[in-house]
């Protein structure tokens, strides 16, 4: 059971009046809209410092990882995991919730650049080696098809 206590706050005149706006929109009493704004705000909190760590973390265990499985291996045991989108682009997950943090861009981790460094595709991606990073997607698509006797 949730214990309440009463608060007081010095809050600018503005501000209260943006709480009354919403809890009317919301059809709520005052009150409770303040207590969903400053929970709201207070996981918001929470998610950017979570951020942070992701990245940290991202880049610790980039620093050292000799393949993907211990890329993962490394990630997970401080809370993290490395997914793949549909799209093909990396993105760092909570673990174990698997909740989306941040794109793996944001730290510098592009799916080209790892699949080059480890030799290898990305772990369970359908399709094997050649999807989707084939030869020209790694080349830049410059036309280029790693064939010599292509015209």
């Amino acid at each position: 059971m949730t214990r309440d206590r009463l608060v007081s706050l010095r809050l600018p005149a503005d501000l209260i009046d943006a709480i009354s706006r919403a809890a009317r929109a919301a059809d709520l009493p005052p009150a409770e809209a303040a207590r969903h704004a400053l929970r709201a705000g207070l996981d918001h909190l929470a998610g950017s410092s979570r951020e942070s760590e992701a990245r940290d973390a991202m880049r610790a265990a980039l620093a050292s990882a000799r393949d993907w499985l211990d890329l993962q291996r490394r990630l997970r045991s401080v809370g993290f995991v490395l997914r793949q989108g549909r799209g093909g682009a990396l993105a760092v997950h909570d673990w174990p919730a698997n909740r989306y943090l941040l794109a793996g861009e944001v730290v510098g981790v592009r799916l080209a650049d790892l699949v080059l460094r480890f030799r290898a595709p990305f772990p369970g991606h359908p399709g094997g080696a050649t999807a989707p990073l084939s030869f020209q997607t790694l080349r830049g698509n410059t036309g280029v098809t790693g064939r010599e006797d292509a015209a």
